[in-house]
């Protein structure tokens, strides 16, 4: 399933209320799986798993996803692919 929100959404977020630890930059490639504390900004592109104990994870406008998320709370602007 490919998820794609619609160009007129805008996220705006507060990085220290979601917990963020980790980005991957908007050039950045990432194949492997992440396990994190705290959340997770993706805006490049990342093939995977991701596990966070708290925070959120982002995937941002541009940013493609493909594979696995488990935290408190998702936002998408970009491509997520789950199967």
């Amino acid at each position: 399933m490919t998820t794609e929100l619609q160009p007129s959404t805008s996220l705006t977020l507060n990085l220290a209320d979601h917990q963020v630890e980790f980005v991957l930059p908007a050039e950045g490639n990432l194949a492997g799986n992440l396990s994190l504390n705290g959340g997770a900004i993706i805006a490049g592109n990342m093939r995977g798993r991701i596990t966070c104990k708290t925070g959120a994870v982002i995937i941002t406008r541009g940013a493609e996803f493909y594979g696995l998320i488990e935290a408190d709370r998702i936002y998408v602007e970009g491509k997520i692919n789950t199967g």
